[in-house]
C-alpha cells in the first residue's frame, strides 16, 4: 500500500518540492526530489518531505533567510568580493568561499558570515577601527586629564593589576635576581636600580615620587579646587572642597590629624561613605591622597564592631556615644551607633535583621533618646548638619543619633514666628541660627498653571 502512494506521487509537488522518483531502502520511502530553493536532485525520505519544518534539501537558512549553496560569485560584502566557492563546508553546511579584500588579502569566509554581514574584511577593519579607537582614547585623556604632557590620574593610580610585585613600580628581574624599582614622569622612565631586597626597591620608588610628583600634585590640585569650586556651586559642595582642601594644606605641611579631630572624623566618614560618593569627589579625595592619613581602612566584621560598643557600654553604662568618638583601635564607633540608629528610625537604608536589633538592645542601646539637651547642645547638631549637607532644610521627621533634629529645628522656626508663644528664642539665638544658613519662611511652591 505504502508502494502505491509513494507511486503515485511521483510527477506531483509536495511543499514545492518536484518529485521525480521514488524508492525503497532499508525499510524506508526515499523520493528523489527537486529542491524548490536550489533546482538541485537530492534523495530524500518521504517522512521528512512531509515534516512541515523542513522546506529545502538542507540549502536554505529559515532563521536567517539565506541559501547556504547560492552563486554569490562577484558580489561584495563589506571590503570582500566573493571570488568562487570551495570544497570546505562550515559546521551548519554553508559553503566557504575564497573572497578578495581591498586591501589586497585573500580569505576564506562562509556564505552565511557574509550574507549575514558578520565578517566584511580579511580583518583590516578591525585593525584599523581598533587604532582609531586608540586615537580617540588617547585624544580625550591627553584633553581631560593631561596637565603639561602629565597624565594626572597615572601618578595618583594605585598598582596595576598586573602587577606581581604588590608595590607600584617594582618588579622582579628573573636574569638578575633582584628587584627592580622604575618611576615614569612627563613621558621619561627613570630606572632607580636594583635591590635584594623588596623593601629597599619600594623606599627609593617613594622617595622618588615625593621628588618628582610631589611639587606638580601640589600645584596641580590646588588648581583643580579652583576649577571645581566654579563647577560646582551649591553650599553643600563648596564646604566640601574647602574641607579638602583645608585638610590637604595641613598634610603639604605634614600637620598632625588628631584622632578625635573634626578633620579625622571627616575623612573616617568619607571613607565610610565612599562607594556612595559623586565620582568628582571620589575624584579629589583620590588625587588629593588624604584618605590615607589615618591609615588603610580596615575591613570589620559585624561581630567585631558590636564586641567594640560592648566594651563602650561596659565603661561607660551606655550607648549614648558622641557622633565624633574613635576607639583605641582606630574604629569610629560614634558613627557606626549613629548610622544604626538611623537604619532602625528608618533614616538612612541598611540592613538590620532582628537578631542584631536584640543583641544590641541586650547592651542597652537607645534608639531614640528622650533625655533633653540644652539649646546649644541642639545647636551644635545643628551645625554638624548644616557642615555636611550646606543648609538647614531638614525634613521634620529627620533624626540624628536618636535626637529628633528636625523637629527641633521647626520649632525654631515657630518660636521665631511667634514670639508670644510658649516656645521662646532669643535674639542671640536668632543670629546663630542664622549664621548657618536657617530659612524662616518655607518656600512658597508655584502652582502648576503658574509654570
Amino acid at each position: 500500500m505504502a508502494r502505491t502512494k509513494a507511486a503515485d506521487l511521483v510527477g506531483t509537488e509536495i511543499k514545492g518540492f518536484k518529485i521525480l522518483d521514488w524508492k525503497r531502502e532499508n525499510k524506508r520511502t526515499y523520493l528523489l526530489a527537486v529542491c524548490p530553493f536550489c533546482n538541485k536532485r537530492k534523495w530524500m525520505r518521504k517522512d521528512q518531505i512531509d515534516n512541515p519544518k523542513v522546506v529545502s534539501c538542507g540549502c536554505y537558512n529559515a532563521k536567517n533567510n539565506y541559501i547556504k549553496n547560492k552563486d554569490i560569485t562577484g558580489q561584495t560584502f563589506g571590503r570582500l568580493t566573493a571570488v568562487r566557492p570551495t570544497d570546505r563546508k562550515t559546521p551548519s553546511g554553508a559553503t566557504v568561499w575564497e573572497c578578495k579584500c581591498s586591501c589586497g588579502n585573500t580569505t576564506y569566509v562562509g556564505i552565511s558570515e557574509l550574507i549575514l554581514g558578520r565578517i566584511n574584511s580579511c580583518g583590516c577593519l578591525r585593525t584599523e577601527t581598533s587604532r582609531k579607537n586608540g586615537e580617540k582614547a588617547g585624544k580625550y585623556i591627553k584633553d581631560n586629564f593631561c596637565i603639561e604632557n602629565t597624565n594626572v590620574n597615572n601618578l595618583t593610580a594605585k598598582k596595576p593589576k598586573n602587577n606581581t610585585s604588590g608595590i607600584k613600580g617594582v618588579s622582579w628581574d628573573k636574569k638578575r635576581e633582584k628587584w627592580v624599582a622604575q618611576i615614569v614622569f612627563q613621558g621619561k622612565t627613570y630606572n632607580l636600580g636594583r635591590y635584594d631586597k623588596k623593601e629597599d626597591a619600594a623606599e627609593i620608588r617613594k622617595i622618588a615620587e615625593e621628588k618628582l610628583y610631589g611639587k606638580f600634585l601640589d600645584w596641580y590640585n590646588l588648581k583643580t579646587f579652583d576649577v571645581l569650586r566654579s563647577q560646582h556651586t551649591s553650599q553643600h559642595d563648596m564646604n566640601f572642597i574647602d574641607r579638602v582642601e583645608w585638610i590637604y594644606n595641613k598634610m603639604r605641611t605634614k600637620e598632625e590629624i588628631a584622632v578625635n579631630s573634626s578633620d579625622y572624623l571627616f575623612i573616617a566618614n568619607q571613607k565610610h561613605n565612599y562607594k556612595n560618593l559623586s565620582k568628582w569627589r571620589k575624584n579629589l579625595l583620590n588625587d588629593t591622597s588624604i584618605l590615607n592619613l589615618i591609615g588603610n581602612r580596615r575591613t570589620y566584621s559585624w561581630d567585631e564592631k558590636f564586641e567594640y560598643a560592648r566594651r563602650y557600654y561596659v565603661e561607660f553604662g551606655n550607648l549614648r556615644v558622641p557622633p565624633q568618638y574613635v576607639n583605641e583601635d582606630g574604629f569610629a564607633l560614634g558613627v557606626w551607633i549613629t548610622n544604626l540608629r538611623n537604619i532602625y528610625c528608618k533614616n538612612s537604608e541598611g540592613r538590620l535583621n532582628e537578631e542584631r536589633i536584640k543583641k544590641l538592645e541586650s547592651i542597652g542601646i537607645e534608639w531614640r533618646i528622650n533625655n533633653k539637651l540644652t539649646w546649644d547642645e541642639w545647636y551644635n547638631l545643628a551645625v554638624d548638619y548644616y557642615k555636611e549637607h550646606g543648609n538647614l532644610s531638614i525634613p521634620s521627621k529627620y533624626e540624628i543619633n536618636g535626637y529628633k533634629l528636625g523637629n527641633w529645628v521647626s520649632n525654631q522656626k515657630v518660636a521665631k514666628r511667634h514670639p508670644g508663644g510658649h516656645r521662646r528664642i532669643t535674639p542671640e539665638q536668632i543670629g546663630k541660627l542664622e549664621a548657618i544658613g536657617i530659612e524662616w519662611e518655607a518656600r512658597k511652591r508655584s502652582h502648576p498653571s503658574e509654570s
